[in-house]
């Protein structure tokens, strides 16, 4: 799927722009403080000792801060090296996706891979037909983007979870487009054999995305549903 530069919240990628990443402290101030906050110059006592206001939030944006970067779904927290190897293949694939450079991409995959839509029931198996996914979503969605929200790092595999957005204007999958803007989350499993990428397979609510877009709505009703 498509990919992200990084922006804070606390921190995610967005496709068409830089791979930076960049944590977020604000969001989680509330969580490392306990209790009011106190008026600048009173000194708050806290474990027996008295610190000065000030100094005590100089500790608290030190923590704030460190607890953004560790909570970003960019880092990774694996702790064997084949997690760690899963990891780093996943950033090449981000990258490559982000920036469209398809053959680098195909580059992170494995020789009998396949994608899976299974929402949508549709497949794509082999390098081939995985170029014609990535042709047939960037024409179905041109400005197609994708906001990180977790990632979980292991020996066999690479899993996420984003919100992708974007307009689509063209076909996608099969379905007719809308002509309006997307916004549903998505759940990608990235299996992992022989160092690579052996395919995606991607969930999403098929409900959330047939009310935006009224084709998919054929699909609820059809058997087996």
């Amino acid at each position: 799927m498509p990919y992200f530069s990084i922006t804070p919240r606390p921190a995610f990628w967005t496709s068409h722009s830089n791979s930076t990443p960049v944590a977020s402290s604000t969001r989680r101030a509330a969580s490392l403080t306990s209790g009011p906050t106190p008026s600048p110059g009173i000194n708050v006592t806290r474990c027996g000792k008295t610190v000065p206001c000030y100094q005590r939030l100089l500790i608290i944006l030190t923590n704030v801060a460190q607890a953004g970067l560790q909570s970003s779904p960019f880092e990774t927290r694996a702790q064997s090296p084949l997690a760690q190897a899963n990891y780093q293949l996943w950033i090449e694939h981000a990258r490559a996706e982000n920036r469209r450079e398809l053959e680098r991409l195909i580059a992170t995959l494995h020789e009998d891979c396949e994608y899976e839509v299974v929402p949508l029931g549709r497949h794509w198996r082999g390098k081939a037909e995985v170029r014609e996914f990535y042709r047939g979503l960037w024409r179905g969605i041109p400005n197609v983007k994708l906001t990180l929200l977790n990632r979980v790092d292991a020996d066999d595999c690479v899993v996420e979870e984003s919100e992708i957005f974007g307009r689509m204007e063209g076909p996608l999958f099969g379905v007719e487009p809308s002509g309006r803007d997307l916004r549903y989350r998505v759940v990608i499993f990235f299996p992992v054999r022989d160092g690579l990428f052996s395919g995606e397979r991607v969930y999403f609510d098929l409900a959330e995305f047939a009310r935006q877009v009224p084709a998919a709505r054929a699909l609820l009703e059809s058997p087996g549903r």
